[in-house]
């Protein structure tokens, strides 16, 4: 079984808490080439907010570990996935891990 890695993304803020609503930044070369959305991925479905001007909005109602992860289309897979990130989310707020 293969396992690919995805390239890791620096946001700003960095380790700041993030409140549901507010834009995360893909900071200089860490917007990859055809990024349209962010994905948040917890235990529900994914959600999506459009990628603008390297940034994103994070969506409300995330709890628990959360992934983001930057796509070229609203999908979640290996072919439309160009980079990630992981946070942990609690009452309705992000803390990045790390």
């Amino acid at each position: 079984m293969a396992i690919q890695a995805f390239p890791a993304i620096a946001l700003t803020p960095g380790t700041a808490t993030v409140p549901a609503g507010r834009s995360l930044v893909l900071q200089g070369a860490a917007a990859p080439a055809g990024a349209q959305f962010c994905a948040f991925i917890n235990q529900a479905a994914p959600q999506f907010t459009p990628l603008q001007g390297n940034s994103c909005s994070v969506p409300p109602g995330l709890l628990g570990e959360t992934y983001m992860v930057v796509t070229n289309k609203m999908a979640v897979d290996d072919a439309s996935i160009l980079a990630g990130y992981v946070f942990r989310a609690r009452n309705l707020t992000l803390r990045t891990i790390g």
